[in-house]
């Protein structure tokens, strides 16, 4: 049974027991009262017609007619159900027609004054008084026999009457009793509504953040314990939604770290992988190999450091780069110059146009964004094609614009490459092991130099990323 159920039946089940009692105290009382009244009146009118018999058996009109006719003159129009009169010698006078109101017992005609009630044959109640009289000497001849003893009058009376109004006072209280049942059902569902009807909004609340919806307000205005508890659970809500979502944000920014290292991991290891080969062949010179061992330290320093970088950027939250004046156009040709063997071996060409200037930019952080922009481009070309890389100088920092001859990419998808782990062909990234985070962490780069990046493309023709980094002058 649900806590409002219990609610309602403890009311009803209450106010039942109550109203039940008070009820049968109050018929009780009232039925007593009305017996005592009745029987008050019984032994009050026994003793008038009492006093009645003691002063007509001492009438001379009355002596001669007997003692019997006179307990018949006395009793005759008293509203009597039945009289009995006893002497020493036994029954006197007697008359009624119920013999079972007639039956005295020795109990009743041992004493002052005797009461008893009877059910006669009709089923109706009757009250019996039985109470002595004393006869003066001069009692008629019919008393002779007890002359100046004590005779015995049992006067019989209808009571029925208490126990009518007592089944009538029953029948109306039952019909009460059954209408009072069904207000304080209706009364205590609507009680335990009212009391109930906060706590299963709560009950909805756990499951509802249970669920993850940690937005859900209960949102409960009362003054009571009830709604203090709800502006808790409300708070409580709030909170683990704020935590909730640093954790989600604290595992996404290590899966986006992870990620981004691994996929940073790749791009100077190829270099290395590389030059390593070229170098194994034989087929260098010795300032050739000498230029390559230096190039593959400069990958592994550079490696290094943008473990460092990446850390700070998606596991710490770093919002800004360490900017320092530096030539956009020579780091360029660095880049295009050590790629440009490795990307032969896969009949691709490389050029660069560039502008000589300075300006404020992380060398490591656009060095990283220049090379995934030409893994990029690589992987989009179906050999043999070509890389153009160009770099144009702003007041306030450059323009680097990477084009290809590659497969293109699709409208629909130039609107999502940025983001993280999207992939325009899932299958070549799988094949080639990506993780979609080359572009998402470009973009992050110029955005930490103030600047945007966009994509031109034409599917079949080819690709073009444009750079605008705004790092200042240097």
């Amino acid at each position: 049974m649900k806590f409002q159920g219990k609610i309602m039946t403890a009311m009803t089940a209450t106010l039942a027991v109550l109203f039940g009692v008070a009820v049968t105290l109050l018929i009780n009382n009232s039925f007593n009262y009305s017996i005592d009244r009745l029987q008050s009146g019984v032994v009050e009118k026994a003793y008038v017609q009492a006093d009645m018999l003691r002063l007509y058996t001492t009438d001379g009109e009355y002596s001669d007619a007997g003692f019997a006719k006179c307990v018949e003159d006395v009793f005759s129009n008293g509203g009597n159900a039945a009289v009995v009169v006893t002497g020493t010698s036994g029954v006197i006078y007697s008359s009624g027609s119920d013999p079972a109101l007639m039956e005295v017992t020795s109990a009743e005609t041992s004493g002052d004054l005797a009461t008893m009630f009877l059910s006669g044959s009709d089923s109706r109640k009757y009250i019996r008084v039985t109470l002595p009289v004393t006869i003066s000497d001069a009692a008629s001849d019919a008393a002779s026999d007890a002359a100046g003893g004590v005779f015995y009058i049992s006067a019989v009376s209808d009571v029925n009457s208490a126990w009518e109004e007592r089944d009538n006072i029953i029948s109306f209280y039952l019909r009460m009793y059954v209408i009072v049942i069904l207000l304080s059902a209706s009364v205590s569902y609507l009680v335990s509504y009212f009391l109930v009807g906060p706590l299963s909004r709560l009950t909805r609340g756990v499951k509802e953040i249970s669920a993850g919806n940690f937005d859900y307000k209960t949102n409960i205005k009362t003054s009571d314990e009830i709604g203090e508890l709800s502006s808790e659970f409300d708070l409580m809500g709030a909170r683990l939604g704020e935590y909730t979502s640093e954790l989600k944000a604290s595992a996404e920014s290590r899966e986006q770290f992870m990620g981004a290292f691994t996929h940073e991991l790749k791009t100077p290891m190829t270099s290395i992988i590389g030059y390593s080969e070229l170098m194994l062949s034989g087929d260098m010179t010795k300032s050739e190999q000498t230029d390559s061992l230096k190039y593959i330290r400069s990958e592994a320093l550079r490696l290094e450091r943008m473990s460092v970088k990446l850390l700070n950027l998606f596991v710490a939250g770093q919002e800004a780069a360490e900017l320092k004046p530096a030539s956009p156009g020579r780091l360029a040709e660095n880049i295009v110059r050590h790629m440009s063997p490795i990307l032969a071996k896969q009949n691709i060409s490389i050029s660069l146009r560039g502008e000589r200037g300075m300006c404020m930019m992380d060398t490591d952080l656009v060095s990283t964004l220049i090379l995934n922009l030409i893994d990029n481009s690589r992987k989009a070309i179906t050999a043999p094609g070509s890389i153009a890389v160009t770099v144009e100088m702003l007041p306030d920092g450059a323009v680097i614009k990477v084009s290809d001859t590659g497969k293109g990419i699709p409208p629909e998808s130039l609107s999502r490459i940025t983001e993280a782990f999207y992939r325009v062909d899932k299958a070549r990234a799988r094949k080639e092991g990506g993780a979609g985070l080359g572009l998402a962490l470009v973009s992050k780069i110029a955005e930490l130099h103030n600047g945007t990046i966009r994509f031109e493309s034409q599917v079949g023709v080819g690709t073009t990323a444009i750079v605008e980094l705004h790092g200042g002058a240097a």
